[in-house]
């Protein structure tokens, strides 16, 4: 009876620990597999997850940027148009009163972390037209936006399209102090792609096996931003002075995934919705020596965030690796802590012929910990 005592205890305790171990493993399986929720940091996210609010403050950066920058109110061969502001003509009272511009701007940011390693391209393009009221400008701006990323730690895709709508006021307080003011909503739908490793049974064995999920949510993303101009003359020299907040947030829907297998289209794992934001600070200069019809210029601006989602891949992988990157550790497998901080700098042309302007810049930014992002700007406007 003894010896049947100790092997019934020893049978118990081996099946417990099958037990634990097959829950476990089932319990790995399931969360690979699923991806069921955001708040689970598996590396194998879908790409919006992993580019986060990196990919928000780059878009909505190119589009207060290219509302901020572009020519405002009449009289556009006067002092000092363009480059976040009004012209100097209106506070003066001598102006036309309506413009129309349009801008179309691209810019390119780019993770170069190991475990966070990611590409982007964003395209932005706005018409609008503002109306001179007394000492200030009233306009509307509307926008199609595209954008493209490919990010390495899923094997996977992330590209979007939509529009935005956009009123902006500027206030010409006196010859040297302007504040302008925009805000605006955007309406956009994503598709997303990933590898992911799911465990799944055949001829009563589980295997691991990578799959391709994907998705198509739906997003909506609002901003406002306010900047503060202090223009100086020095000889033929301008100076321009800026102060600048800007804050957005944007929501993506949540979504099932499809799955795509050998044994062709499968299932569908559910994705929560994922929010994400953005609260910069910007302080710096634009420095122009304008010529008859020709004004080239440079400028140097701080950016610090005071506010932003960030890019969290924290988790062990559990033994069964990563098929998408080389000597992938649990040491650079932490969360993405990029820098809070950057500076940006820049240089352009202005070019003016009566009531028409033509404006084109470059600005690229830099000091962030693993990361960077350039882009290119263009604008053309008149008045009537």
């Amino acid at each position: 009876m003894q010896g049947i005592e100790i092997m019934l205890k020893r049978s118990l305790s081996t099946l417990g620990t099958v037990v634990v171990f097959t829950s476990m493993w089932v319990g790995q399986a399931h969360a690979y597999s699923s991806a069921n929720s955001y708040s689970y940091n598996s590396q194998y996210q879908n790409s919006t997850a992993l580019v986060k609010g990196e990919a928000l403050r780059a878009a909505t950066e190119t589009t207060v940027d290219l509302i901020f920058n572009a020519p405002k109110g009449g009289n556009a061969h006067g002092a000092h148009v363009a480059s976040t502001g009004i012209s100097k003509g209106v506070a003066g009272g001598n102006h036309d009163e309506v413009r129309v511009w349009v801008n179309a701007g691209w810019t390119n940011p780019s993770n170069t972390g190991t475990s966070t390693k990611y590409t982007g391209d964003i395209l932005q393009t706005f018409v609008g037209a503002d109306y001179d009221v007394m000492d200030s400008v009233l306009g509307l701006a509307v926008g199609y936006e595209e954008s493209n990323y490919a990010t390495a730690l899923n094997g996977g895709k992330r590209s979007g399209n939509g529009y935005t709508v956009a009123p902006y006021w500027v206030y010409q307080y006196n010859d040297m102090y302007s504040v302008q003011l925009a805000a605006g909503y955007s309406w956009l739908s994503y598709d997303l792609s990933r590898m992911a490793p799911m465990a799944y049974n055949t001829a009563g064995s589980n295997v691991m096996q990578n799959f391709q999920l994907m998705g198509s949510p739906d997003a909506s993303r609002y901003f406002g931003a306010a900047e503060l101009c202090a223009h100086h003359d020095m000889h033929n020299w301008h100076v321009m002075g800026k102060l600048g907040l800007m804050y957005g947030k944007e929501s993506q829907d949540s979504f099932t995934d499809t799955q795509y297998t050998t044994n062709g289209t499968q299932g569908g794992f559910v994705n929560a919705k994922e929010d994400s934001r953005i609260g910069s600070l910007r302080i710096g200069a634009d420095v122009s020596y304008p010529f008859e019809m020709l004004e080239p210029f440079v400028g140097a601006h701080y950016v610090w965030d005071f506010s932003r989602t960030k890019m969290d891949i924290s988790t062990a992988q559990n033994g069964l690796g990563n098929p998408f990157l080389s000597s992938v550790t649990m040491a650079n497998l932490t969360a993405a802590e990029n820098d809070s901080s950057a500076v940006e700098l820049k240089a352009g042309l202005r070019y003016r012929y009566d009531s028409v302007s033509f404006d084109v810049s470059a600005m690229t930014e830099q000091s962030r910990s693993d990361f960077d992002r350039t882009s290119v700007m263009a604008n053309i406007s008149a008045s009537f």
